[in-house]
């Protein structure tokens, strides 16, 4: 018979996976009547849903979803998910996922509750630019040394969609629903959805669960690294088979591209302050501090470096403020992503200066090392405002090489930057008998002349306590400006 079971003196439906999905799918399009199996049986589901998360603390709307493993080409993977007591099949007893999609589904059987989690998961960080994240991934297997719950930054569209008809059937008073059921073959067959309840359920016994969770091991592919306090630096690779970044735990390196260094290089860990930095000024005409241990450390900060098999996370925490800068390089394109997260913790928001600082070659290391300031002769800078980005080409300095171009640029930022401007002078940021790690830090003007790409600026606001800012910055190279 049909697997009914009893949720005190309501009455529930079992389903293959016990997602929110199989439950909640049918009822935005279609009219249940009230008192009807599948009326019944939709808010036996929420109801389960929502108890499932009260003992773990979390939010709840669990859902077919993407989940935090990946595959070889970094591609999230796609699986079932359920809660147990509504699932036929067994499920995993330390699986867990939460999907926002499964929670604005919810709007049509619980529209409060459901707005009551949805805030929840904003809160967590759930919510981007773009609308609510694909999940968040709670299974001990697949969490980070440190952390207990993983983003899946994935947009489904088909996910997006069904959590836009269930706010359309609630905005419009169920409007997809009679848009539906006017078809003539839902309504030549809409008699089934009248089956009623049935007054006495036959026992059926849970899924057996495992008797004890799985032992889960520490992740092995997650390096957890304290900078400062390291005599040699940790180094990572990066790279798809044509761009690389050699990355270290103080956040120095190179980027190379078809064995040409796309920045300046130096081989000397003990003395190396050459990389792609990240610097931070909080206050106007303030220090500029990195977001790495070096060059330029701020005492007040603590950093850290996390070193995973696809990326580099490093960190700098300060009381008031959280910040997360994650490299990684595109399996697809010769492109490197550098994003940085800021978090603020204080009590009052904030506006805050944020650099992106490299020397560029494009040049091969060998040369490049050899003649240093030579080497800055042929490099071209120009700035484009309208794509927030920098152009940089190699001028040939013989007949037979091919001009080499890079783009340095913002990809994205969450909300409206306050602004975004672009300095090719390293004498203006650098300043006279400057370094990196003192920089002066001139503000950036696009009138300077041109004439060696070495920093993109652009000022973010961190609002109230918890709220988060993301920007993303991206270098890439080519033999054209088009590839590049």
């Amino acid at each position: 018979g049909r697997p009914f079971f009893a949720v005190g003196t309501a009455l529930g439906l079992k389903a293959w996976s016990g997602s929110m999905f199989e439950y909640l799918m049918p009822s935005l399009v279609l009219d249940e009547p009230i008192g009807s199996v599948l009326h019944q049986a939709t808010r036996s589901a929420v109801q389960a849903q929502q108890d499932e998360a009260v003992p773990r603390g979390t939010p709840w709307g669990i859902s077919e979803s993407a989940i935090a493993g990946q595959d070889h080409t970094l591609a999230y993977q796609y699986g079932p998910q359920g809660v147990a007591r509504l699932a036929l099949r067994r499920t995993p007893i330390d699986e867990r996922v939460v999907a926002p999609y499964a929670s604005a589904m919810a709007l049509v059987v619980a529209p409060a509750a459901a707005v009551d989690n949805l805030l929840a998961l904003q809160a967590l960080g759930a919510r981007r630019a773009l609308g609510f994240i694909e999940a968040i991934d709670y299974t001990p297997q697949r969490q980070v040394a440190g952390s207990s719950q993983v983003m899946v930054h994935s947009f489904m569209a088909h996910h997006q969609g069904m959590a836009l008809v269930a706010a359309a059937d609630v905005l419009t008073d169920g409007r997809p629903r009679r848009w539906a059921m006017a078809d003539p073959v839902l309504r030549a067959t809409a008699v089934l959805l009248h089956e009623r309840a049935p007054r006495e359920v036959p026992l059926l016994t849970d899924p057996p669960r495992l008797p004890t969770p799985r032992r889960t091991r520490g992740a092995r592919l997650v390096a957890e690294i304290d900078p400062l306090h390291d005599a040699l630096e940790a180094s990572q690779l990066l790279g798809n088979g044509r761009h690389a970044v050699l990355l270290r735990s103080h956040g120095g390196g190179h980027s190379q591209w078809d064995g040409l260094g796309l920045s300046r290089a130096q081989d000397d860990l003990p003395r190396s302050d050459q990389g792609h930095w990240f610097y931070l000024q909080r206050r106007v005409g303030g220090p500029w501090a990195s977001l790495s241990a070096r060059p330029a450390p701020d005492p007040a900060a603590r950093y850290t470096a996390r070193m995973q098999a696809d990326r580099v996370v490093l960190g700098a925490d300060w009381p008031d403020l959280r910040c997360r800068t994650t490299v990684w390089v595109s399996p697809e394109d010769d492109c490197e992503l550098r994003e940085v997260t800021l978090c603020n913790t204080g009590a009052h928001p904030q506006t805050l200066w944020l650099a992106s600082c490299a020397e560029i070659t494009l040049a091969p290391l060998r040369a490049a090392e050899a003649h240093p300031a030579f080497s800055n002769l042929f490099v071209q800078a120009h700035w484009r405002e309208r794509e927030h980005a920098l152009y940089l080409r190699r001028q040939p300095r013989l007949p037979d090489e091919l001009p080499v171009h890079a783009v340095h640029f913002l990809a994205s930022s969450d909300g409206a930057p306050v602004d975004v401007q672009a300095c090719a002078d390293r004498a203006a940021w650098l300043g006279r008998y400057g370094s990196p790690a003192r920089p002066l830090g001139e503000a950036a003007d696009t009138s300077r002349r041109l004439a060696a790409g070495q920093a993109l600026a652009d000022g973010a606001t961190a609002g109230p306590t918890g709220n988060t800012a993301g920007n993303t910055v991206g270098s890439t190279s080519g033999s054209t400006p088009a590839s590049a």
